[in-house]
């Protein structure tokens, strides 16, 4: 096992940042014996910052790589109760889920038949979070089912100023293209 590896495993971010900073490190989708990558240590373990950064790191292909026994990152993460990872996992437009996703977790199980209900609507409330009461009244504009202007306010007293609009907007408008 590399030492790439053992930081993700172990769950040291500052290693990990070291390596993917190095413009020569070539081990980020490397494989050990029993087909695990670094990425699958991470989920397996729960190191949620570790996979963030993975996931956002060029070059990484690792999201639903198989282990030699057929399990994927995903599998891991839920197995193993990791709710914040299996969260992040889910906001990945590209994540595939088993049938046969084994984990005793309830809220874990909830979320993936929430997700395989309706994977864009479960995907972006869990990128939005916070802001899903504003996504809602920014998808309405979008939508031309109303205006808002500088002075208008929703159910929070939050003022929409046209810079916020524009950024929502453009966010709401990402989403939507997943």
């Amino acid at each position: 096992m590399s030492e790439f590896h053992k930081a993700c495993k172990k769950g040291k971010i500052e290693i990990v940042k070291k390596f993917l900073s190095d413009k020569n490190f070539k081990g980020l989708n490397e494989k050990n014996n029993y087909g695990w990558t670094p990425f699958m240590s991470a989920c397996y373990h729960g190191h949620k910052e570790i996979v963030e950064q993975l996931i956002k790191t060029v070059g990484f292909n690792s999201l639903n790589e198989k282990n030699n026994y057929g399990s994927t990152p995903f599998h891991w993460a839920c197995h193993n109760g990791h709710e914040e990872v299996v969260k992040l996992l889910l906001t990945c437009s590209d994540i595939i889920i088993s049938d046969n996703v084994d984990t005793k977790n309830k809220k874990i199980k909830k979320l993936i038949e929430r997700y395989k209900k309706d994977p864009i609507m479960t995907r972006s409330s869990l990128i939005l979070k916070e802001y899903i009461i504003l996504y809602r009244h920014i998808v309405f504009l979008c939508d031309n089912y109303y205006k808002l202007n500088e002075k208008t306010e929703n159910e929070n007293g939050l003022r929409f100023t046209a810079r916020k609009i524009i950024i929502f907007t453009s966010v709401i408008l990402k989403i939507r293209t997943l």
